[in-house]
């Protein structure tokens, strides 16, 4: 018998991933298009997938997800559905954001900038190390001398409005085995079980 059944989802671009670890390794996954429907098509997607294993939803034991930022809609109804799910099997649920996740990796130097698609034509969260301190930035607003000693680093591929940052280096990674493995860490130092999940939308620190 297995210890940990996790479903692990990101809401928070155009396409919506999700995956299945079972005792900490990535068994399956699968994506469906983000946005109001989200929920009538993953839950009963999920239930297929567990069931043609011999897995029922009721053994899920952990239900992780990247909180933000990204698409609204798709971080609202994302959530709202592992809250639900969370409530009927009584699974454990928890978000991490991508500057959380981004800054969790190791050999990220300090004077690191997490550079993402704010909303807004040719707009830009700036994230640094302490990331809820995070800039919104267009051309107007750049400011190039508070940002001399810095990198930027990109996960997701911007457009040539990014083009005033100077260079940005994009790195590839899976956010769900990245989701994956700050679970890890988080149940490793105690601090998973009181995580919970909250939509992060970019609205709620920084000075942008």
């Amino acid at each position: 018998m297995h210890g940990s059944y996790t479903l692990l989802t990101d809401f928070t671009g155009q396409t919506a991933q999700f995956a299945v670890a079972i005792d900490g390794s990535i068994e399956f996954r699968w994506e469906v298009e983000a946005g109001l429907q989200v929920s009538a098509e993953f839950l009963p997607k999920l239930d297929r997938e567990l069931r043609s294993r011999g897995i029922s939803v009721g053994n899920l034991t952990e239900l992780v997800t990247v909180s933000g930022p990204g698409s609204y809609t798709g971080l609202r109804v994302g959530i709202a559905s592992l809250l639900g799910l969370s409530a009927a099997t009584k699974a454990l649920v928890s978000g991490f954001t991508i500057p959380e996740i981004f800054f969790g990796r190791k050999n990220v130097s300090d004077n690191a900038i997490l550079v993402l698609p704010a909303p807004g034509r040719n707009r830009f969260f700036l994230f640094p190390r302490t990331w809820r301190n995070f800039k919104i930035v267009g051309v107007s607003e750049f400011n190039a001398s508070e940002f001399a000693n810095c990198e930027f680093f990109s996960w997701q591929n911007l457009s040539e409005g990014a083009d005033f940052l100077g260079h940005v280096a994009n790195i590839e990674y899976d956010s769900l085995e990245a989701l994956l493995e700050m679970q890890a860490c988080a149940r490793q130092n105690g601090t998973l079980i009181d995580r919970g999940v909250e939509p992060f939308y970019g609205t709620e620190f920084g000075s942008g």
